[in-house]
């Protein structure tokens, strides 16, 4: 439980840091009574809550993200730049020097830090100006939905009933394909990429474990695995998978993280190549 408290601090200090500058310009926007529903209007809201810490730990967070933020700021471009512009400049042209002045711009006009400049892709020409239209993790997880969820019975907490929540107050969201109630569907589902989450309780609560591992034998297609060192997906349990299908192949991204197809580009892309060559 100390870990997970650890790591909860850490986070909620990474979206202080990166919420600073659009904090700081929020109390422009508060000085001048901006009100409506656009996202000025947001960064408004995130910049009175931002600067109103309730509780000792909050207090503490802000003390820190406004002493380290040069810090982190730096440390993280230097960081994510070293593993990702040899990529990006083959890909787009773009040097390492260029990249983080990008980041740096980023920052103080839209708290973007320097692993979302590479996850979003903003280091394509012209891309960057996507970053002003985000409503951003560190503002929704710290802000806006605690004023949407100022007590108990809040719809927040049954997606079912947040979505049909959304759709009565012509709130644009992702399209609910399907709410099953402990009975099989009598429509089949939709040929494209789902994401399925349980309709009531926060994060993971009272998720299930599937363990198909036994049925990977069942697998006769070739099939590539892929591992990597710095992923939360033990690349071991990859390359045991791998052994597991009958036609399975392993590759492992020495360098790379759970975006190894951005931070170990060469290894990911080299082999998959060879696997599709080698499986024609």
């Amino acid at each position: 439980m100390g870990r997970f408290r650890i790591a909860e601090r850490g986070e909620r200090l990474v979206y202080r840091i990166a919420g600073l500058p659009v904090a700081l310009s929020g109390l422009w926007l508060l000085s001048q009574g901006t009100d409506g529903a656009d996202l000025q209007s947001l960064d408004a809201a995130f910049a009175s809550r931002y600067w109103r810490p309730e509780g000792v730990g909050e207090v503490l967070e802000l003390a820190a993200a406004v002493v380290a933020w040069p810090v982190a700021l730096v440390a993280g471009s230097l960081w994510y730049t070293a593993r990702n512009s040899a990529a990006v400049r083959r890909r787009v042209g773009k040097g390492a020097a260029r990249q983080i002045a990008d980041q740096l711009r980023l920052y103080f006009s839209t708290g973007v830090l320097a692993p979302w400049y590479y996850i979003f892709s903003l280091d394509e020409d012209g891309e960057a100006e996507r970053a002003r239209s985000f409503l951003q993790r560190f503002q929704t997880k710290t802000c806006l939905f605690v004023l949407l969820k100022p007590e108990k019975g809040s719809p927040l907490n049954d997606k079912a009933r947040f979505a049909q929540h959304c759709v009565d107050h012509g709130i644009r969201t992702v399209d609910v394909i399907m709410h099953l109630e402990g009975s099989i569907p009598g429509a089949a589902l939709p040929d494209r990429d789902l994401f399925v989450k349980w309709s009531r309780g926060r994060g993971g609560r009272g998720a299930e474990r599937w363990d198909r591992v036994a049925d990977l034998g069942k697998i006769t297609i070739p099939t590539l695995v892929i591992g990597a060192k710095y992923d939360t997906m033990d690349p071991a349990h990859m390359e045991k998978m791998a052994t597991l299908v009958k036609k399975g192949r392993y590759l492992y991204c020495a360098h790379g993280s759970h975006m190894a197809m951005y931070d170990d580009q060469q290894t990911y892309v080299s082999g998959l190549i060879r696997f599709l060559t080698a499986t024609r």
